[in-house]
């Protein structure tokens, strides 16, 4: 900061005998104001620079895409690296293997999707609304994935759900039942 205030003491002396001498009045005036107006244009230019780079970041970030669950598909069973559902139903035995398969869109790197089993009725079997099982897995982009449920013996009839959660959010959520 002395430096500066140094430097700006010489300039004021210069700039004063050089305005003050008659030959180089005209040509020191000159030199000033042409000085003075490059250095006002390189400042606007390095604001509009940096005020286009904030806005463009800005308007960058917000279009990103933000990852969304496009729909819950539940069924017997999945084929292919797509997880393409197979048998689609909302109805299962006590007995079957179900699968809900998730199609995520717009996944950006590590988003953590998330189902929760939910056993909403099953009469004496439980209680209601009882977790049974979360599964999270780490995903990116536009697929389709998962989630299985297998009893140990077989599920107690009921009406069930399964709650889809992006990064800890509830997405959507997908009922179905078990009947005998």
């Amino acid at each position: 900061m002395r430096l500066f205030l140094q430097n700006f003491q010489l300039l004021k002396h210069f700039r004063y005998i050089c305005t003050t001498t008659p030959p180089l009045r005209g040509y020191m005036q000159f030199m000033l104001l042409s000085k003075t107006i490059v250095f006002s244009v390189f400042t606007l230019c390095a604001i509009n620079s940096a005020t286009w780079a904030k806005e463009n970041y800005i308007q960058k970030t917000r279009s990103e895409s933000v990852a969304k669950v496009k729909s819950i598909t539940m069924a017997l069973g999945v084929k292919g690296e797509e997880a393409e559902p197979v048998n689609r139903t909302d109805i299962f035995k006590p007995t079957d293997t179900i699968h809900a398969v998730v199609k995520v869109a717009d996944a950006p790197p590590d988003t953590k999707v998330s189902a929760t089993w939910v056993a909403v009725d099953i009469g004496d079997a439980g209680e209601p609304d009882s977790e049974i099982l979360t599964i999270d897995i780490t995903v990116e982009g536009t697929r389709n994935i998962d989630f299985t449920l297998k009893p140990t013996e077989s599920f107690p009839v009921g009406t069930y759900q399964v709650e889809i959660s992006i990064n800890g959010a509830l997405e959507s959520t997908k009922k179905f039942r078990i009947k005998s």
